[in-house]
């Protein structure tokens, strides 16, 4: 049995990629600019300071400072109102792999406070000994730092790790940080160039759960 599992958030803990993508537009119409779908697809697992290179360098009007306050007030009025959309399983998957004594963190590009937010809504926060989020100055996906960092959180061995992960960029991340990678696909479909960096496909959080418990 691997000894910790390490999560991925958006698109893989919860349902909220497609969320996050229309509440993005929402924010950026009334500043004048839009995303493609494409630019939300390059920038699944991206901190924030990453994305905004990429926004900057292909969008004239983009600008952070007026984007992001816009974007995250959405976010918490949305969650606010109708809870933070949880992926199935989620909590029965949690209570499994903690009643087996395996450690848990969430590593997300998010800022902290979105993982708190999140996690408080699913009343999930609980089951994870640590939280590594895109505001702690680490290197972001799909470089290996915040995993590491999640690894010596919990106080297990990368080696003994599983990531868990919906994009590419954060397979990259766990595969270069050593540890055993776990796809559950969500806006991004599994194919064969991910093999790679792929060790196993699951459809859902049961399956991931089980193959954590089985390996």
């Amino acid at each position: 049995m691997l000894k910790a599992a390490l999560f991925d958030m958006d698109g893989l803990l919860f349902d909220t990629e497609a969320m996050y993508a229309r509440l993005a537009n929402e924010a950026a119409r009334p500043l004048g600019f839009a995303f493609t779908e494409q630019m939300i697809l390059d920038t699944l697992g991206v901190n924030e300071t990453d994305c905004n290179a990429y926004y900057g360098s292909r969008i004239p009007a983009y600008r952070a400072e007026t984007f992001w306050p816009a974007y995250h007030a959405a976010a918490d009025r949305y969650v606010a109102e109708h809870g933070a959309p949880q992926k199935p399983y989620l909590l029965e998957t949690l209570q499994r792999l903690h009643a087996a004594g395996v450690r848990m963190a969430v590593v997300s590009a998010s800022p902290r406070a979105d993982v708190l937010r999140n996690l408080r809504s699913a009343g999930a926060e609980t089951y994870f000994d640590a939280i590594v989020s895109g505001d702690m100055g680490l290197p972001g996906k799909p470089q290996p730092d915040m995993y590491l960092r999640g690894a010596a959180l919990v106080g297990v061995p990368i080696g003994q790790c599983a990531v868990l992960e919906d994009s590419p960029h954060g397979l990259r991340a766990g595969r270069d940080a050593g540890a055993y990678t776990i796809m559950i696909p969500d806006l991004r479909p599994y194919t064969d160039k991910l093999a790679p960096i792929c060790d196993c496909v699951c459809l859902t959080l049961r399956e991931a759960g089980e193959a954590i418990l089985c390996r």
